[in-house]
């Protein structure tokens, strides 16, 4: 396909490129296999290219992200917000400003004179919510005495292409900024700075809540916002209040104690439930022990030439030690003495004469024992207890004998 126009340069298809030229006759061409190239899914290509001495289009297929490398064309909107067509983050979306235009004008105006022209145009902005002009002096006049400062430049603004012009306010549409000098006489600025909304769709609106201290009364409904002093006294309540909401899980202390008062405490110490009263116990329940539980090492401590261990056992444990872990037999260690402390048994035996050794606790028949529990204290009231039967018994204290009387219960 051959074309003679004027020259002219249409924007790329999917299918290719149309180029006219006065003075060459292009031909379009598909080299090779090369498919048609379309906007897609990243699988699929942009054909772009260039035309060669001989006036033939040489096409090369890129992939989009490579050939739209500087421009973003994925956008996180977890993150980010489009307001009127222009990308802000998610954080100012709701409102705040931002610099638009900042400038540096010492070498422009610090000898400028607006004899002639009182208006310079710097550029355009997309809203205006503050406006400064830094650096400001006016003309002199001395007409008829010593100098005297008369009306100094300002910035102003048009919303319509400089038709009109405004003195700095709110406005929240694209305008012009100018620097106005009504005197015609020579003035100079340092500087400007103009600030624009971020999003300028609440500006005047119930939403628009900038530079203004919002205050809050007391909670009227459910979706009520709350003040510092509502807050402060849902807090108080709640922790006031606490126990009369049943628990949804397990209470779990974590190995804190139960304080009940500052007085009482109960608390888990060394596998016991322990309940004191003024710092001094008066109640321990040991958990029992199930049939087949084996003895465990809790702590080594080595003391001079002695070894001492903390084991949990049901009955009296025997420390065996072997130097290796090869198939041999445990043997006890030399000088074993053992006593009971806190519901642990602890052992002591002479430190093995090797460079290495493994301990391991035995415990001799069952290692079946019931719970226990031992109480500090006067009962001034009976037990009942139930036998295998189911029949039920009170135990009391005979008054005669100080003996025991257990009197049949219904």
């Amino acid at each position: 396909m051959k074309f003679l126009a004027p020259l002219f340069l249409l924007a790329t298809f999917s299918a290719g490129a149309f180029i006219f030229n006065t003075s060459l006759n292009l031909e379009l061409q598909r080299p090779g296999n090369l498919p048609l190239a379309t906007f897609g899914d990243g699988t699929n290509s942009i054909l772009v290219g260039a035309v060669d001495a001989a006036g033939n289009f040489q096409a090369m297929p890129e992939n989009p992200a490579t050939l739209l490398g500087g421009i973003v064309y994925g956008v996180d909107t977890n993150g980010f917000s489009v307001i009127n067509g222009t990308l802000y983050s998610r954080g100012l979306g709701v409102g705040g400003t931002y610099p638009a235009m900042v400038t540096n004008l010492t070498s422009l105006f610090q000898k400028f004179s607006f004899v002639t022209n009182n208006r310079v145009i710097l550029g355009t902005v997309p809203s205006v919510a503050s406006a400064q002009l830094l650096g400001v002096t006016g003309g002199n006049e001395s007409t008829n005495g010593p100098p005297a400062p008369i009306a100094m430049p300002g910035l102003q603004f048009s919303k319509d292409g400089g038709y009109t012009w405004l003195s700095p306010s709110q406005i929240t549409v694209p305008c012009l900024v100018s620097i106005y000098d009504p005197s015609g006489y020579a003035g100079k600025a340092t500087g400007a700075v103009v600030t624009a909304y971020v999003n300028t769709s609440i500006i005047g609106g119930t939403n628009d809540v900038q530079n203004c201290s919002l205050f809050v009364t007391q909670t009227g409904d459910a979706r009520s916002v709350v003040n510092v002093g509502g807050a402060a006294t849902i807090a108080a309540s709640a922790a006031a209040n606490w126990s009369i909401y049943p628990a949804t899980a397990a209470v779990n202390l974590g190995g804190n104690p139960l304080v009940i008062s500052p007085a009482w405490t109960a608390a888990d110490s060394g596998g016991n439930l322990i309940y004191s009263a003024n710092g001094t116990t008066f109640l321990t329940f040991t958990p029992p022990v199930v049939a087949g539980a084996k003895p465990v090492i809790q702590t080594i401590t080595k003391t001079g030439t002695n070894l001492t261990f903390k084991v949990s056992a049901v009955t009296v444990p025997t420390i065996q030690v072997e130097t290796n872990l090869m198939p041999s037999a445990f043997a006890n260690m030399a000088g074993q003495t053992n006593w009971q402390s806190g519901g642990f048994w602890y052992v002591s035996a002479l430190c093995p004469q090797s460079d290495t050794a493994f301990f391991r606790a035995a415990v001799a028949g069952t290692n079946t024992v019931a719970g226990g529990a031992a109480f500090a204290g006067n009962v001034t009231g009976n037990f009942i207890f139930t036998n295998a039967a189911g029949a039920k018994f009170s135990l009391l204290v005979n008054n005669s004998t100080n003996g025991f009387v257990f009197q049949p219960q219904p």
